[in-house]
């Protein structure tokens, strides 16, 4: 097993937890009595992007200096959506008699956790992918390895 997919799995154990959090509730949240249509889309919304951050984590198969900074680092962005899924869609989800109220009271909270995933995720990027003031030469460097 390799640094990266030893890392990558616990990655995922965050991911997961935070993803049930939200799929367990959908019945709750689309409940018609309890509806509120903007609350559903963030709902759906942030369950797409637990699958677009899992995707991105292929792009550091190739990162060869882990280090526990490092993965701290990348463990910011799944720990920053079990936040967000947690605010939006809480553990007590059946005792929320409306979630147009709950929204409006979580929606700060939600939305800072939010701003701060994106940018982390970009700090992530640009720190682990791009080396410093060699910005598009490692893509060049792949594909001449793949030629040859």
């Amino acid at each position: 097993m390799t640094l990266f997919e030893y890392l990558s799995v616990a990655i995922s154990i965050v991911l997961s937890l935070s993803a049930a959090q939200l799929l367990g509730n959908l019945r709750e949240v689309f409940d018609p009595a309890r509806r509120y249509w903007v609350h559903a889309l963030w709902v759906l919304q942030t369950l797409w992007l637990h699958v677009l951050y899992w995707w991105s984590m292929w792009a550091y198969r190739e990162v060869e200096s882990w280090n526990l900074l490092s993965f701290a680092f990348v463990l910011l962005v799944p720990a920053l959506l079990f936040m967000s899924s947690s605010a939006l869609v809480p553990s007590y989800a059946t005792s929320v008699s409306s979630w147009d109220d709950h929204f409006f009271k979580v929606r700060r909270w939600y939305f800072a956790a939010r701003s701060l995933l994106v940018v982390f995720a970009g700090l992530r990027s640009w720190l682990l992918l791009e080396p410093c003031g060699n910005h598009g030469t490692k893509g060049k460097e792949r594909s001449k390895r793949r030629r040859s």
